[in-house]
């Protein structure tokens, strides 16, 4: 297991942005199957602030990253017969936050029978093996 890396870091060496990459991916897990609330949506974008310094990439694509991840884990889901409410997100009530706008749009891949990558990721990571 990595520990949180150090965010103020001048350089990023390979192991500092794998350690971030991996502290990302479980805290982005953790934050989208939350409940919406203004604080998941403060947290969510520390998150992004830290992904798009971490990893020299603009928000757009990490942005990108994370819909593929799910629509990637989502088609391993459906792969090894996982259920329904494995894959559930919940469409937000309004699209304000950035975090709203990528909940939604992982609702809505998931309407169009689409993959569901971090909730599957997320409780397989979960499983007590």
């Amino acid at each position: 297991m990595y520990a949180a890396p150090d965010w103020q870091a001048a350089e990023w060496t390979l192991a500092t942005r794998r350690a971030a990459i991996v502290h990302l991916t479980n805290a982005f897990a953790r934050n989208l199957f939350t409940p919406d609330s203004p604080l998941a949506s403060e947290d969510f974008n520390d998150m992004m602030a830290q992904a798009t310094g971490a990893l020299d990439l603009p928000a757009s694509t990490v942005t990108l990253l994370l819909t593929t991840a799910f629509d990637k884990a989502v088609e391993f889901g459906i792969d090894v017969h996982l259920g329904y409410p494995y894959f559930a997100i919940e469409q937000p009530t309004t699209t304000e936050t950035t975090r709203q706008k990528l909940l939604g749009k992982l609702a809505e891949g998931y309407k169009r029978n689409t993959s569901r990558a971090f909730e599957i990721a997320y409780r397989l990571y979960s499983l007590p093996i």
